[in-house]
């Protein structure tokens, strides 16, 4: 872990038009693969991520993932391109500063200051759907984009195995291979659009005049499907925690699959849709609860109850 101290004199050293400025250094999140921290400066707001090593963390993430000290070059990659070829979309995206491949180490300009994190509200079924039309927009014209020339070291070519079949170990036997056999159908099918890997809640900020998206570090070639399914998977999560708000977040799941397959180019079979959404939806269930258990803030029997929903989209 870098020192405030070391953070501030990395980032003046490496923006020497900001010497002169009152600085703060915040810690901010310790996530699965990085240090995060927050530069306040009279200019602007930006972020420091220090990529940890495959030797410093061990977790589910370094059974598929691998920290490779070419991770966060492949995530400045990431949202290059997609500033540079979703134009209309650019204000969405972080601004990259300065990437150090050796030290592990990117800043990037604010996309979230000032706005609302979506996951805050989530638990009480409170999402404007200006914002759900938003991104469904947006996630479309992501997988609208052509993959023709990715097939190199530009960006990962899937990431989604850990999010999906790693996401079933507490599962029965039977259902793991399940899972797995599911997964490797899916993929040997050819599925190659470039999906956001992590489009969750939240990593979502927003305001009534703008959307922010942080973290692109799972961009990579995948199924476009695994996206709609991990995203609805936290609305799904959110209606069994508290049933309440069960029929808002049914409307916006149906509202946003709406827009978005009539945004998408390439609509998939209907019947093959539905299939791979709910296993998507279900694999990101089992991600929150059982993958990340840092996450876990709800009892052991709501957990049961989370598991047994999971199996029955799985079905």
């Amino acid at each position: 872990m870098i020192s405030p101290t070391r953070v501030k004199d990395y980032f003046i050293e490496h923006n020497p038009k900001f010497a002169d400025d009152f600085i703060t250094v915040d810690f901010i999140d310790i996530g699965n693969v990085n240090f995060i921290y927050k530069i306040s400066t009279p200019k602007g707001i930006f972020y420091l991520k220090h990529g940890l090593s495959h030797e410093r963390k061990k977790t589910i993430y370094t059974d598929y993932f691998e920290l490779r000290n070419d991770r966060l070059r492949k995530e400045v990659n990431s949202i290059k391109f997609l500033r540079e070829n979703l134009p209309s979309f650019k204000e969405v995206f972080p601004i990259p500063i300065y990437f150090n491949e050796r030290d592990n180490i990117f800043i990037m300009g604010d996309i979230a200051e000032g706005r609302e994190l979506l996951r805050d509200n989530l638990m009480g079924g409170v999402t404007d759907l200006n914002i759900v039309e938003f991104l469904a927009k947006l996630i479309a014209q992501q997988h609208n984009l052509s993959t023709t020339g990715m097939e190199d070291d530009t960006f990962f070519k899937d990431l989604l195995y850990f999010r999906t079949v790693l996401s079933a170990k507490e599962l029965e036997a039977d259902y793991k291979q399940k899972v797995k056999d599911e997964y490797e159908g899916i993929i040997n099918e050819g599925h190659k659009y470039f999906v956001n890997g992590d489009f969750s809640p939240k990593h979502i900020y927003y305001n009534k005049d703008q959307v922010g998206i942080c973290d692109l570090e799972f961009c990579c070639l995948g199924d476009p499907i695994y996206d709609i399914g991990f995203f609805l998977a936290h609305y799904k999560l959110a209606s069994i925690i508290n049933p309440k708000i069960t029929g808002k977040t049914e409307h916006i799941a149906k509202f946003f699959v709406k827009t978005y397959l009539s945004q998408i180019k390439i609509g998939p079979d209907k019947k093959q849709f539905e299939k791979r959404l709910n296993f998507y939806i279900g694999t990101g269930m089992l991600n929150r609860i059982d993958a990340v258990p840092r996450e876990r803030q709800i009892s052991e029997e709501t957990i049961n109850r989370i598991r047994l929903e999971a199996k029955k989209l799985l079905d």
